[in-house]
């Protein structure tokens, strides 16, 4: 009886899971104009095993960025491959291709929730990207908050 319970319980499991996939996605990209001064950038997003998700922004004027990551979130998570505590993302900072497309990094870390992020960056539009630093196990979702602020 046991034994019939648990094999009903799988296909159930994966449709669940299935289901939580779909409505989070794998990555995305969003588009985000550039907040006056004082007034934070909020880019969040999900990143799945081996996967990123990136952000875009414009700089009017040559300006400090500073990005915390303010929030992680395990979505889905399989504690037998890993522990989700103290989770490390890799985030990078780049522009996009000439065809508009990948945003390439020209400076990448590993970031923790909490960890802040400074640069200076010049009149242009950039992208942010948080990614798999290789340490989520496969099928893994976790959500993310980044919170900037352009300091001119």
């Amino acid at each position: 009886m046991v034994s019939t319970m648990r094999s009903a319980r799988i296909p159930l499991l994966r449709l669940c899971l299935t289901t939580v996939l779909l409505a989070v996605g794998c990555s995305g990209t969003t588009t985000t104009t550039t907040a006056p001064d004082g007034t934070p950038l909020v880019f969040s997003g999900t990143v799945t095993f081996q996967g990123r998700s990136s952000h875009d922004f414009d700089l009017e004027d040559d300006a400090l960025l500073s990005i915390t990551l303010a929030e992680i979130k395990v979505l889905l998570f399989d504690q037998s491959q890993a522990s989700p505590n103290n989770l490390t993302l890799g985030f990078g900072l780049g522009q996009r291709d000439a065809g508009g497309g990948e945003c390439r990094l020209t400076t990448n870390v590993l970031i923790n929730e909490g960890q802040l992020q400074v640069y200076r960056l010049s009149q242009d539009t950039y992208c942010l990207s948080m990614f798999d630093a290789g340490a989520l196990p496969e099928d893994a979702v976790i959500g993310y908050e980044l919170r900037g602020e352009i300091t001119r």
